[in-house]
This record gives C-alpha cells, sequence and structure tokens, in this order.
C-alpha cells in the first residue's frame, strides 16, 4: 500500500509530532499504508487516543525531542 505522497511505508516507522486533530488525519492513511506510527505529543485528540487504546499506534506522552528523529523512515509535524 502507498500512502498518497507516494511512498512505500509498509512496515516502516512513522513519526506524528503533535496530537491534534490534523495529526488524527495523518494517522488513518498512513496505517492503512501499513506504517508503524508513533505520535509525540502532550495531549492527543479523541480520535488518536482510540487509536491507542486499540493498539494501533505508539504514544509518547512528552514534547518532541531532537533524538526521536533517530529510528524514525518519515516525519510529520
Amino acid at each position: 500500500m502507498n500512502y498518497p505522497i507516494n511512498l512505500e511505508l509498509a512496515g516502516k516507522l512513522v513519526l506524528l509530532v503533535g496530537g491534534s486533530r490534523l495529526a488524527e488525519a495523518y494517522a488513518k492513511p498512513l496505517l492503512n499504508a501499513g506504517a508503524r506510527l508513533k505520535v509525540v505529543a502532550p495531549e492527543l485528540s479523541a480520535g488518536l487516543n482510540r487509536l491507542v487504546e486499540t493498539a494501533k499506534l505508539q504514544w509518547e506522552k512528552r514534547t518532541f525531542l531532537d533524538s526521536d528523529l533517530v529510528a524514525a523512515w518519515l516525519v510529520l509535524a
């Protein structure tokens, strides 16, 4: 599966910085493309919180650190 920017994301770690409704809008297509999704944000939108509860994505409840970039294949902020 491809994300709309034509990248093969299956199995790749994608970092979302921020937990807003905009990040939520990015999350669903990324998950549909097979990405392993990690969100770094102090708070999450209701929709992102539901994805965490169903173990569809990983959430780190904190602010962004430069070291978050090390393992990420793609970053959206």
